[in-house]
């Protein structure tokens, strides 16, 4: 099976250098975001000295 990344190693290594570590990859949606962004599937780019108040890990508790 071909590899999905075009550019990407092809003797099973791994990238160790090279990377950008400006940018960083935000996982999972947020309460300020449409529905279909807040899934934990979403995936957007951002610097790596971002942010916000809509971003982040929140603890919900029911009684």
């Amino acid at each position: 099976m071909a590899s999905q990344l075009r550019w990407g190693p092809t003797d099973g290594s791994v990238w160790l250098a090279g990377g950008d570590d400006t940018r960083r990859l935000l996982r999972g949606g947020s309460w300020f975001y449409d529905p279909w962004d807040c899934r934990s599937a979403y995936r957007v780019g951002s610097k790596a000295d971002y942010k916000d108040g809509k971003i982040g890990f929140r603890v919900a508790c029911c009684f």
